[in-house]
């Protein structure tokens, strides 16, 4: 028996920090959404309990993803299984793919051992703190460390001009941020009440992100790809997560492939995105 399974991509509309746990991890506030931008898993159950994972082919250096099923074999007792993982998400580009495979191994194989979703959130919890809200997706203020969730409806759909960045280490923007401390001020219940309402140009002047300018200073390359889009006239971009991927949040599909064509044009990787309203999506099961 197999599964399939899309593991969507995030894109952290705001990232507000606000001090600090134990002196280890940042608070935040972050509003995020899923977007149709995924990784592929493809999970078959073995007659053994040997975990075995691919990534685009290759054996699996990202050592997470096996421990993670070796954790759910070992508590639940189960046979081993075969993970083979079609990257579709920008590695180190802020927009969660390292925990979308992780929130799809947890789904995938309570879907493979009929494993009730509740039991595996515990262990979800330990392996990464946006991993529970990548698992139900949507739009979602998330705070804390990034694990405790408030979901919100949004009937109409959003999209997005996304531009692949430069690859930056997480704990290096954090670094710099610790350094600059730039702070800023979000209105999350109006830029939720914008989106509902597909307030597209008020949203765009309330996104933001605490570490943009961190990693402006640890990227010339980023800040001129900012400036490139002021200088095309196209609205201004905001980094998602840590970096280096950046979006710009558009009226329609359409205007997001036209921003993403005119940037693809000056050499920038561009592409469109749409926000979903799950975190995965089983494809197969077989």
């Amino acid at each position: 028996m197999k599964v399939i399974i899309k593991a969507y991509a995030k894109l952290n509309l705001t990232l507000s920090l606000c001090g600090m746990y134990d002196r280890t991890y940042h608070k935040l506030n972050s509003l995020v959404t899923t977007v149709d931008v995924s990784d592929t898993l493809t999970i078959a159950k073995r007659q053994d309990k040997q975990v075995n994972v691919t990534i685009d082919g290759r054996k699996d250096v990202f050592t997470n993803t096996s421990s993670l099923a070796r954790t759910i074999i070992d508590k639940f007792l189960l046979t081993g299984v075969d993970i083979d993982i079609t990257k579709g998400i920008d590695i180190m580009g802020g927009m969660g793919g390292s925990s979308a495979i992780l929130s799809a191994v947890i789904v995938a194989m309570s879907t493979l051992f009929n494993l009730p979703i509740e039991q595996m959130l515990q262990i979800a919890k330990s392996y990464g703190s946006d991993i529970v809200y990548l698992i139900k997706g949507g739009l979602a203020l998330l705070s804390g460390k990034g694990d405790d969730l408030k979901s919100f409806v949004c009937k109409n759909k959003l999209y997005f001009t996304v531009l692949s960045g430069v690859k930056l280490s997480t704990a290096d923007v954090f670094c710099q941020y610790d350094l600059l401390n730039d702070k800023q001020n979000f209105n999350h219940a109006l830029l939720i009440d914008c989106l509902q309402k597909n307030n597209i140009l008020l949203a765009r002047k309330l996104l933001g992100n605490d570490l943009e300018n961190s990693a402006c200073v640890l990227s010339g390359e980023l800040r001129q790809t900012i400036d490139l889009c002021k200088s095309l006239n196209l609205p201004k971009p905001t980094l998602t997560g840590s970096g280096g991927n950046l979006f710009i949040l558009c009226k329609s599909l359409s205007q997001a492939k036209q921003y993403a064509n005119v940037l693809v044009s000056k050499g920038i990787r561009a592409y469109s995105a749409t926000s979903t309203d799950c975190g995965n999506q089983l494809v197969v099961i077989d």
